[in-house]
C-alpha cells in the first residue's frame, strides 16, 4: 500500500538548501587562491627579471 504524499502548505520554508554551504566554502576557497596569488607575484616578477636570471 502506498503511502500518501505529504506537501508541504504554501509559504511553510523547506530543508535548508545545502548549496548556501558549498557557495560559502566557494568563495573562502577563491578568496585564499586569490590572495595567495597576488601575494606571490612580487617575487615571481622579481625573479623573472634580467638581472634576477642566474646563467651558468
Amino acid at each position: 500500500m502506498k503511502r500518501p504524499r505529504t506537501v508541504a502548505p504554501k509559504g511553510t520554508p523547506g530543508p535548508p538548501s545545502e548549496g548556501a554551504g558549498h557557495s560559502y566554502q566557494t568563495r573562502i576557497a577563491t578568496a585564499v587562491v586569490l590572495l595567495v596569488t597576488v601575494l606571490s607575484l612580487p617575487p615571481l616578477l622579481r625573479l623573472m627579471r634580467p638581472d634576477g636570471l642566474r646563467t651558468e
